[in-house]
């Protein structure tokens, strides 16, 4: 199907959700409504004017310290934070009035100078829905009449999202937060029908998609979203960032692992092949990066849309770590690892034994190569390129998270990503929480989602954020937006790693089970999949761990037991020694460990 079609398809689903303000009060000449949480949509009001007037209703995410709607230097980096005045021409007597918004790119001064989501690959508004911006307050200014809460309504945009599929509760009200902070997020950014960076750019990215194809997964059983990103790549082309062109095949493997769903894999096979970028390897097997590839058949084939592929290694820049980037990059060479390695499943997916075992012999040739070639041996470090002494966070936390490495709690590269922390953006929080967990560090890893620091979620909500931000504060970035899905990590790892619900077969035919609490109290989870919720708690608040799991139909399941010693009880029976139950059916199932 062509990508144009794909993308009315999923536009003309997009809903408008009315929503009353949670306050409303008199202000100077007006009126100021907050809506509680910041959200893509218009407004409508029922007015009853004296007369016909104009008067100026003011949409905006931010506020200044007198509690009044901030309105920044007109065509700054500021207007990132969105902000709008809209003239409104009211007749006389009671009328409704549906707000026609600015099409960003016809001459808006509360648009960044050369916007980006004016573009011409931009992602357009659905019809239905006319133009749209993130807004949470309004301020009605010229209006002296009375209001209430019946007179003004917001219209939210957003994909069809079933605020009841997913479900999540801990004895750590940070944590909470965190999660519905992120939940929220990803119903909030669906607005256009489509997954996109924001609206800063209004564009597909697949460091974007990475983070929030996993994130919608935990929170709604919808995979539409997810195909339509693939076609979106394969037909429009990529982005320019050589580590999330190599993303490709994860995005494709992880598609099919939820939804059960293999026809885009059989559908995009050869340009997921070239996705691995093993045009660009040498004889060790490792790829060449470094340098901006221009002239290159990659380049003619994959089309990215800034005519050239280039190493990101995190963004903003800033948030590199003082990576040094080189020839042979640990950065790149760890996500070309996770491509061959998805690239192998896919193989086998749809039926090419062959060449699975082909991806197989590269995948371990680029491991090999990887730890002879670029690992420290004094400190046991990954170096950030061959021939540099530097070891940044990235050059750690990607291979680790990647499985390039599994490093055990206290080796080095465990030690040094807690020491480092959160020395990433907010896209490299899902790599460095995912190594955390993996590395048996469930609590350093909690550490760094419920920390108050500057690099925290906690902290974008104390900076008035109810949409995650694009980056950890406008200090760091100072031209981010306040509605990027892509920093969402907590949602999904909290799902796959503290909770431990993950996939094992395609279509969660068959799911693992295996919570990671650290010192957690207690935690309770559902968790949406095609087959339905799967539902789990624990409590380790008293003497004893309890945990209750429930599998639903179709579906089997191992569950792992955290706490690694044996008698444990089953369903008020002895389980025997082991702390590991393999295949169980269907069912609801309580696990005792004293």
């Amino acid at each position: 199907m062509h990508i144009d079609k794909i993308i009315s398809g999923l536009q003309g689903k997009v809903l408008l959700t009315p929503g009353k303000p949670v306050s409303l009060r008199r202000i100077p000449g007006g009126w100021f409504a907050d809506f509680g949480l910041d959200a893509f949509g218009t407004l409508e009001l029922n007015l009853d004017s004296p007369i016909a007037c104009t008067i100026e209703v003011r949409l905006g995410e931010v506020l200044q310290q007198d509690g009044l709607l901030y309105a920044p230097p007109p065509q700054s980096r500021e207007c990132n934070r969105r902000f709008r005045r809209i003239p409104l021409a009211l007749k006389k007597g009671s009328h409704r009035y549906r707000l026609e918004l600015p099409v960003p790119h016809l001459g808006d001064d509360y648009q960044t100078k050369n916007c980006n989501c004016a573009g011409e690959l931009s992602i357009k508004c659905p019809r239905q829905t006319g133009e749209v911006m993130p807004f949470r307050y309004c301020e009605v200014r010229g209006f002296s009449g009375d209001m209430d809460a019946a007179n003004i309504t917001r219209l939210m945009a957003h994909y069809p999202f079933d605020d009841k599929a997913a479900f999540f509760s801990s004895s750590d009200q940070r944590l909470n937060r965190v999660w519905d902070f992120c939940k929220h997020t990803i119903k909030a950014v669906t607005f256009l029908g489509f997954y996109v960076d924001g609206d800063r750019e209004r564009l597909p990215y697949e460091g974007d998609a990475l983070v929030q194809q996993l994130s919608h997964f935990c929170a709604d059983a919808e995979y539409a979203l997810s195909e339509g990103a693939l076609e979106w790549f394969f037909s429009r082309g990529t982005s320019w960032c050589y580590e999330w062109v190599l993303s490709l095949p994860v995005l494709a493997w992880r598609h099919y692992l939820y939804s059960g769903d293999r026809n885009p894999l059989e559908r995009h096979y050869t340009k997921l092949a070239l996705a691995t970028l093993s045009e660009l390897k040498g004889d060790d097997g490792l790829i060449r990066t470094g340098r901006d590839l221009k002239d290159h058949p990659l380049v003619e084939t994959l089309r990215p849309n800034t005519g050239f592929m280039r190493d990101v290694i995190d963004w903003p820049p800033v948030m590199r770590d003082d990576y040094v980037v080189g020839e042979i990059n640990t950065a790149a060479n760890s996500f070309h690892f996770a491509a061959l390695r998805a690239m192998g499943r896919i193989a086998s997916a749809i039926g090419k034994e062959d060449e699975s075992q082909k991806y197989a012999l590269e995948t371990d040739m680029v491991r090999k190569a990887m730890l002879s070639k670029l690992i420290n041996p004094d400190t046991g470090l990954f170096v950030d390129s061959f021939g540099s002494n530097h070891s940044s966070l990235h050059a750690s936390m990607y291979p680790s998270a990647q499985k390039v490495i599994s490093p055990a709690s206290g080796s080095p590269v465990v030690e040094f990503l807690k020491a480092k922390g959160m020395a990433c953006s907010v896209f490299g929080a899902q790599f460095l929480l995912d190594a955390l967990y993996m590395a048996g560090e469930p609590d350093a890893a909690l550490a760094l989602i419920c920390s108050e620091g500057e690099r925290s979620w906690l902290n974008m909500l104390k900076q008035g954020a109810t949409i995650t931000m694009e980056s950890w504060s406008k200090e760091l970035q100072p031209g981010q937006d306040w509605n990027h899905a892509w920093a969402t990590a907590p949602l999904n790892i909290i799902a796959r790693r503290l909770m431990g619900i993950r996939p094992l077969e395609p279509g969660f035919k068959k799911a693992i089970i295996a919570p990671a609490p650290g010192s957690l109290q207690s935690a309770e989870i559902a968790l949406p999949t095609l087959c339905g919720p799967i539902c789990m708690d624990f409590d380790q608040s008293g003497r004893c761990f309890d945990m209750n799991v429930t599998i639903p139909k179709n579906m089997s399941a191992d569950v792992l037991m955290p706490c690694g010693r044996p008698g444990i009880e089953i369903n008020g029976m002895p389980g025997g020694e082991q702390s590991i139950f393999f295949n169980l059916p269907a069912g609801k199932y309580s696990f005792k460990v004293k």
